[in-house]
């Protein structure tokens, strides 16, 4: 009988626990952040800006575009980039998270614009207001002449 009871209230928990991540949720992000791009002995260091919008189209799964400018050197750089993420319910408040994201990358000088395929992975909190998401991505160049990177991710999303 206790195990029963036990069962029973895990899952009434589960069930009852508001849920993020679900069909219809949008969820926005501003980028704020610091990069830099090294070629030849040269290394230029900017600030990076940008905006991020996504839609659940199902429980847990999103498709979003975004845009970044990285500004303060020349050239200038604008990522342009379409992700799919789907975020894992395995409890109430961890969301492990994997996804991919097409971007492509427009440089005003100097360099040739190119595309990426980013794949992404980590675990989503859920806080009151959204998520906080600790993350690692692959970015990888679907242009020979362009070096593949990977990078730590932080996220701070409001849904909504």
């Amino acid at each position: 009988m206790k195990k029963i009871f036990l069962f029973l209230s895990i899952v009434y928990s589960l069930y009852s626990a508001e849920v993020i991540f679900k069909r219809g949720d949008v969820s926005v992000g501003m980028i704020l952040g610091s990069g830099s791009i090294e070629y030849g002995n040269n290394s230029q260091t900017y600030f990076i800006g940008g905006l991020e919008a996504n839609y659940f189209i199902i429980d847990g799964l999103s498709i979003g575009v975004g845009a970044n400018h990285w500004f303060g050197d020349n050239p200038t750089l604008t990522e342009y980039y379409f992700p799919v993420t789907y975020y894992l319910d395995i409890s109430s408040d961890l969301y492990p998270y994997a996804g991919i994201t097409y971007k492509y990358n427009s440089y005003s000088e100097t360099f040739d614009n190119y595309s990426s395929l980013v794949y992404r992975g980590g675990v989503a909190y859920k806080v009151e207001w959204g998520y906080i998401a600790f993350g690692y991505a692959f970015d990888n160049s679907l242009d020979n002449e362009v070096d593949d990177r990977s990078y730590p991710e932080l996220t701070f999303g409001f849904v909504f």
